[in-house]
């Protein structure tokens, strides 16, 4: 089967479908979509989201920091 062809009977099943199955075959469409975008895509636009905060570091990042920091110190006073 090419394409064309898968596209045209997943059409033709999709319209004997009651409305519940059609959301559902929808919101699990979306979900592959957004699986498809690749990681580096998906960092640019939870940054975009960020506004005037883009550049800043999270909770997170600051903990990592503090946490490497100190396991340097360890390392170099142990």
């Amino acid at each position: 089967m090419n394409n064309q062809q898968i596209i045209e009977t997943i059409n033709k099943n999709l319209q004997q479908l009651p409305e519940d199955k059609l959301n559902e075959i929808a919101n699990f469409v979306e979900q592959l979509l957004i699986k498809s975008v690749s990681s580096t895509e998906k960092k640019q636009f939870i940054r975009s989201l960020r506004g005037k905060y883009a550049n800043s570091l999270t909770p997170t990042d600051v903990f990592i920091e503090e946490k490497q920091s100190e396991i340097d110190w360890e390392k170099r006073n142990l």
